[in-house]
């Protein structure tokens, strides 16, 4: 359970940061967010003094889901970007709403008895349990040897998370230098050598917390740490036992004072891996995860330790996604980020999205691999080239909602891998049939004249329509698979579109994601309605609004739109009323919204856009009560809808009751 005065905290703050964020706020990726952000404060009315773990996991998939595509999809221009991905390394991740303001940890260790860690002034301090019958202990480690280098050798090791926290420091350049102090070190070089690492970054630290909240996880790569010269050998050193043995020795007793260790008085010093030493000791795992570790011996002095430091994270640089993926699927490896997660599936903690994903990776294998319907059309890797349909970061992002709850291959299906990899085969071998001739398999001529459908862009198309598809194609045929015939019944409403020709690619193959969604809009009315219709109909000019027809048509008039009035009459006087608006088939699914003054623009009386329909297929627009200032007694409610070709829009005047 958590309190519901801390889940509060952390929405108030996820709504507030982003909504400073102004392309986010100005985007078509803020309505839904705010539609989040109400329905959590509504749901939370449930509970009083706390809610369920399961209840705050839904709204961060939710929210998380929001703002990853907002991410993914937004052009960002200037710092907008930057800000956005800032917020979302502090309030995005799981857990985060218990983590992102915690500022004290219980710390569990055998080293401190009841030891907790605070801040104060800006320092991190432990306190303990201030007891003679249990004084602070000693870390004993045993190391290996190891040369590195003629006349080199460096120590290895490895130790619990918690007591390399409680023993290590970190020589961290202080958060708050000034220009003029910063000015001075470098004209000085003597001046505080022991200060050159960058100091912790909290949200990195949480991160690592949230990853291991599991217990299913643990780090390979080590950490390295610093003996230094001038640390006093009754605090910690490297003694030899009389087998020749090697251990490293930090005398707690020493270090430690009247129930308090200072951080500045740890005798180590982390010069790699600050993050995930500080991350691991202050999760549930710190007293049983080992952290390996390499040390560096008093013989090298702070300065080659800073250069080693220098060397690790200037010449480093992070993986590609598409790298990452390819790590995570072939080794199993868990990861705090649902888009990279990839661990092995255990129904009783529902990680849904590692199976999601492994599942969606394996299915990008197979589907790609040689004599499969997209044969080298999926870039695993960027190595691949570029002669491909879509990257494994886009595949990845559509086509795991077939594998979560509710989708058609998810973990109740009962079918097995080679099912779903044939079921699938068929199903985009019937989109190629359905395409025809403007389709170019791999390593043949023509690839720059290909279908609309093999641009990156739109290819997306034949992901999101996926489960649509099924849905039809499975209501009509009850038992056993869907085969390739089967999924051409479905897909007969595009038998005559050129997708190939130029006419299409004027209209829709363009840079912004509106044009590929609305392709998407265009196929999704043509596939519901399921009728097949002759080319000259199919690609009018002058069929507007009629699914399966006029793909290059604009939208029907204004005049034809259907809009419901509130039946208690369209002005907000004491409660908000609904307008009631039906997409035009053919259209893109948002609806823009503008309420006006004469000329002036009311701002907050309504939504900006609605991105999606209600249940009942209707777009509600709100005109909600109080916001309009006194005095003006009619307003102007502006509604647009656009397709490729062009926007129409409808403008309504509302009055004041008399």
């Amino acid at each position: 359970m958590v309190l519901i005065e801390k889940v509060e905290l952390w929405i108030r703050e996820v709504a507030e940061r982003f909504a400073g964020v102004n392309q986010f706020y100005n985007s078509a990726y803020y309505e839904p967010f705010a539609n989040w952000e109400e329905e959590v404060w509504n749901d939370l009315e449930e509970y009083t003094d706390e809610c369920p773990d399961e209840f705050m996991e839904r709204v961060f998939a939710d929210v998380h889901s929001i703002l990853s595509e907002a991410r993914d999809e937004i052009v960002w221009a200037g710092q907008g970007s930057a800000s956005f991905n800032r917020h979302m390394d502090t309030l995005i991740y799981p857990e985060a709403w218990k983590w992102w303001n915690t500022r004290r940890y219980d710390i569990d260790t055998d080293l401190l008895p009841s030891c907790r860690e605070r801040n104060q002034n800006g320092e991190d301090v432990f306190l303990y349990e201030d007891d003679e019958n249990r004084p602070p202990g000693t870390l004993s480690v045993p190391l290996m040897r190891l040369n590195v280098d003629p006349g080199a050798m460096v120590y290895v090791g490895n130790a619990l998370a918690s007591s390399l926290h409680l023993a290590c420091d970190v020589p961290a350049i202080p958060n708050d230098l000034s220009a003029s102090e910063t000015v001075s070190r470098i004209l000085d070089p003597n001046l505080e050598r022991n200060q050159w690492q960058r100091a912790l970054v909290s949200n990195r630290v949480k991160h690592i917390q949230s990853f291991l909240r599991t217990g299913n996880t643990f780090f390979v790569n080590p950490v390295i740490i610093h003996l230094d010269e001038n640390v006093n050998p009754n605090l910690a050193k490297v003694v030899s036992d009389g087998n020749n043995q090697s251990i490293l020795q930090v005398n707690f007793n020493n270090i430690c004072d009247n129930g308090l260790l200072e951080g500045s008085g740890r005798p180590l010093k982390l010069i790699d891996g600050q993050h995930r030493v500080r991350g691991a000791a202050r999760s549930s795992m710190g007293n049983l995860l080992e952290i390996p570790f390499i040390l560096i011996p008093p013989t090298y002095g702070p300065d080659r330790a800073a250069r080693l430091f220098t060397e690790i994270n200037t010449t480093s640089k992070e993986l590609d996604k598409d790298h990452q993926l390819f790590l995570a699927y072939r080794f199993g490896i868990s990861h705090h980020d649902q888009d990279l997660t990839m661990g092995a599936y255990i129904p009783e903690e529902n990680n849904h999205h590692d199976r999601a994903n492994r599942m969606a990776y394996l299915m990008a294998a197979k589907l790609s691999s040689a004599n499969s319907p997209l044969s080298s059309q999926i870039q695993m890797l960027k190595s691949n080239g570029t002669t491909n349909c879509v990257d494994i970061t886009k595949w990845l992002k559509y086509a795991k909602k077939w594998f979560l709850p509710g989708g058609p291959y998810d973990s109740n299906c009962g079918f097995n891998e080679d099912y779903i990899e044939e079921e699938l085969e068929n199903y985009f071998s019937a989109w190629i049939s359905t395409i025809g001739n403007s389709w170019v398999a791999h390593d043949t001529p023509g690839w720059n004249s290909r279908t609309i459908f093999q641009q990156k862009t739109h290819f997306r198309v034949l992901l999101t329509r996926f489960i649509q598809i099924h849905t039809i194609t499975r209501s009509r045929v009850e038992d056993g698979m869907l085969s390739e015939g089967d999924f051409r019944t479905t897909l007969r409403p595009l038998n005559n579109l050129k997708s190939g020709s130029q006419e299409i690619k004027s209209a829709y193959l363009k840079t912004s994601e509106f044009y590929w969604q609305c392709m998407d809009a265009w196929v999704t009315d043509a596939i519901e309605h399921g009728t097949e219709y002759p080319e000259n109909q199919v690609m009018a000019r002058n069929e507007k609004s009629k699914p399966g027809k006029g793909i290059l048509s604009a939208p029907a008039p204004a005049d034809d739109w259907t809009i419901v009035d509130d039946p208690r009459g369209n002005w907000p006087s004491s409660r908000p009323r609904y307008l009631e608006v039906k997409r035009p088939s053919n259209c893109h699914t948002t609806l823009k919204i503008q309420i006006l003054n004469g000329e002036e623009v009311l701002t907050g009386i309504s939504r900006k856009s609605i991105n999606s329909s209600s249940a009942d297929g209707t777009y509600k627009v709100p005109l909600r009560a109080g916001l309009i200032p006194d005095g003006v007694d009619e307003i102007q409610v502006r509604l647009e809808w656009r397709n490729a070709i062009t926007p129409i829009e409808r403008v309504m005047n509302i009055q004041r009751p008399g």
